[in-house]
């Protein structure tokens, strides 16, 4: 996979607000969907997330896990122009592994 150019880790909630939008601005424009409903999936409590950054600092990926009842979501972002590089494989991969915290826990 060449998903290696990117830094990973957690989004900052209000602090990476804009450039979550603006990365599902351009998958939607690409995909279709509502980008508020996207990103209402990465706000809700209990959400563990996971984005990639280029060397430039862009978000170019994100992902999140919530849990339902029964089971959980997983969803996840790819940048248009970063797609067919293994990225997107990488975000199932990091959301299979998870199991976010009950709400009761």
């Amino acid at each position: 996979m060449h998903s290696g150019e990117l830094t990973w880790g957690p989004l900052d909630g209000a602090a990476d607000a804009g450039d979550l939008a603006g990365l599902a601005g351009r998958c939607h424009a690409a995909d279709g969907g509502m980008t508020e409903v996207t990103l209402s999936r990465y706000a809700a409590d209990g959400v563990i997330t996971t984005s990639g950054r280029t060397a430039g600092g862009e978000l170019v990926a994100a992902a999140a896990v919530r849990r339902l009842q029964p089971g959980v979501a997983v969803i996840g972002l790819v940048d248009p122009a970063h797609r067919g590089r293994g990225v997107g494989g990488r975000l199932l991969d990091w959301g299979c592994r998870r199991r976010p915290r009950s709400r009761t826990a």
